[in-house]
C-alpha cells in the first residue's frame, strides 16, 4: 500500500501547522501521557493473551481515567478487567463482545470494581464464574450514566480530538491486520491494504491517549494496547489520522466510545 503523505516540516525538529481537522484553536497535539492538570491518568500495559479481551482492559481504563480527571475520585483507580469480562454474556467464543447493549446496561446499571475486590474468574464462556465476587459484600461499585457509541459514518475525527483533549481517554475500536499485529517497531499504522479481504481483520479496542503530527508532517492518533509492553512502543501504538491518507479514504476509526458519568463524587 502506498502512504500519501502530507505536508512535510519545512524546519528540522518542527511539526507543521496542520489544522484541518483540529477543533478551532487547538493545539497540533496532545497527550494524556504527561501529566495534565497536575494528574498522571493512564495505568500500565497490560496483555491481553490470547482472549479477546482488549474491550474490558479499555474500558476500564477509560472510566477509571475520567472518574479521576473529572474529581469523582480522589485516587486514579484500578478497576477490574475480569469483573466486567466475567458479568458480560453477549460475547463470542473467543471473548469479543457480540454487542454494546448489554455492556452499557451492565456498566449504568451495575458498575465496576476495583482489580482488589474482584474475586470473579475469567476465561471462556464456560470458565467465568461470578459466584465469589458476587457474594462480597459492601463491596464500592463505580457506576456511570452512560455509554456514548459513534459508528460507522458518524465517525468524526475532528470530534474525536475534542472529546480527547477535552474530556480524557477515549475507547476506539479499530481493524488490524495480523502483519500490524505481529510488528513490533511501533511504526504509524495506515489501515489494511486495499485488496486484503475483511474476514482476515481483526476488530481490536484500544485506549486513544494522544494526538499529533510528526516532523514528516504524518497526523496521527497515538494509543495504549493490550499486548504487553513487548508490543509496538512500549505497549503503544501509532495509526494515520484521516488527513494523513490517501484521498477519499475513511477515518480507520471503526466506532468510539466515551462514559457520562454521574454528578456525585466518590471517596476513595
Amino acid at each position: 500500500m502506498v502512504n500519501k503523505r502530507r505536508n512535510t516540516a519545512k524546519d528540522k525538529g518542527k511539526a507543521p501547522a496542520t489544522d484541518v481537522d483540529l477543533p478551532e484553536n487547538f493545539p497540533y497535539q496532545f497527550t494524556w501521557e504527561l501529566s495534565q492538570m497536575s494528574k498522571l491518568v493512564l495505568l500500565e500495559v497490560l496483555d491481553q493473551g490470547k482472549m479477546g479481551y482488549c474491550w474490558t482492559i479499555a474500558y476500564n481504563r477509560m472510566i477509571g481515567a475520567h472518574l479521576y480527571i473529572h474529581d469523582r475520585t480522589r485516587l486514579l483507580l484500578e478497576l477490574s478487567p475480569k469483573h466486567l469480562f466475567a458479568h458480560i454474556e453477549e460475547k463470542f467464543a473467543n471473548g469479543n463482545l457480540k454487542s454494546y447493549e448489554g455492556l452499557k446496561n451492565f456498566l449504568k446499571d451495575d458498575g465496576l470494581v476495583r482489580e482488589e475486590d474482584c474475586k470473579c474468574i475469567a476465561g471462556k464462556n464456560e470458565q467465568s464464574s461470578t459466584d465469589a465476587c458476587d457474594k462480597v459484600k459492601d463491596k464500592q461499585v463505580f457506576k456511570i450514566r452512560d455509554l456514548k457509541v459513534v459508528e460507522g459514518k458518524n465517525v468524526d475525527e475532528k470530534e474525536v480530538i475534542f472529546l480527547l483533549k477535552t474530556i480524557g481517554p477515549i475507547a476506539v475500536e479499530l481493524e488490524f491486520t495480523t502483519a500490524y499485529i505481529a510488528d513490533k517497531t511501533g511504526n504509524i499504522y495506515y489501515g489494511p491494504p486495499q485488496h486484503i479481504k475483511p474476514f482476515v481483520l481483526r476488530k481490536h479496542i484500544v485506549l486513544l491517549t494522544k494526538y499529533s503530527t510528526d516532523r514528516n508532517g504524518i497526523s496521527y492518533f497515538k494509543f495504549q494496547n493490550s499486548y504487553g509492553r513487548g508490543w509496538g512502543d512500549n505497549g503503544y501504538g501509532k495509526f494515520a489520522r484521516k488527513v494523513s491518507l490517501p484521498k477519499g479514504s475513511q477515518s480507520l476509526i471503526k466506532s468510539y466510545m466515551y462514559p457520562e458519568l454521574l454528578d456525585q463524587n466518590i471517596e476513595m
